[in-house]
């Protein structure tokens, strides 16, 4: 078992973790774990006894440690990375889902403010699902999120205290 640190990367250095390589399922499940809207190379991951690590360390401490084998790289790969994939899916489906929504909600109170029936029904006032879609986004990601934690013993390093979650 190979122990990886994880750093949040300086896009400006051109440092990138090469495709496919270990250090790069360990930011691909740091950016699952996050559950914001990070990319792959918003990352950058090195094995804990490599010499660029402790370098990394000197500067600043890392966000995440993971410590993976051969088996979980294969599990990541072969399995939960469709699951994030289809997170990800989810996530662009519902955000899609909202603003045709509020384009109808919108449509819906153009009408009504020209109407001489329900010149004075605030529509948009009545009609509220932003909180419907964010539960249902933080609910998959959190379940999600809680799972790829203890499958692959991702642990948050707390920068502000120095300590491991």
């Amino acid at each position: 078992m190979t122990k990886y640190l994880i750093f949040n990367n300086d896009l400006s250095t051109g440092k990138r973790n090469k495709p496919g390589t270990p250090e790069a399922v360990a930011c691909d499940i740091a950016r699952a774990v996050d559950t914001d809207e990070s990319e792959i190379d918003d990352y950058i991951a090195y094995s804990a006894d490599m010499p660029e690590a402790t370098l990394e360390v000197l500067k600043r401490l890392p966000i995440y440690s993971i410590e993976l084998t051969k088996g979980k790289i294969d599990s990541w790969n072969n399995d939960a990375l469709r699951i994030f994939e289809q997170i990800e899916n989810f996530k662009q489906n519902v955000e899609d889902s909202r603003e045709s929504l509020s384009d109808a909600v919108q449509a819906l109170a153009s009408d009504a403010r020209y109407s001489e029936l329900f010149n004075e029904v605030d529509f948009e006032s009545q009609i509220n699902f932003d909180d419907a879609f964010d539960s249902m986004l933080q609910r998959t990601e959190y379940v999600f999120s809680k799972t790829i934690k203890v499958m692959f013993g991702s642990k948050r390093v707390n920068s502000a205290e120095g300590v491991t979650t």
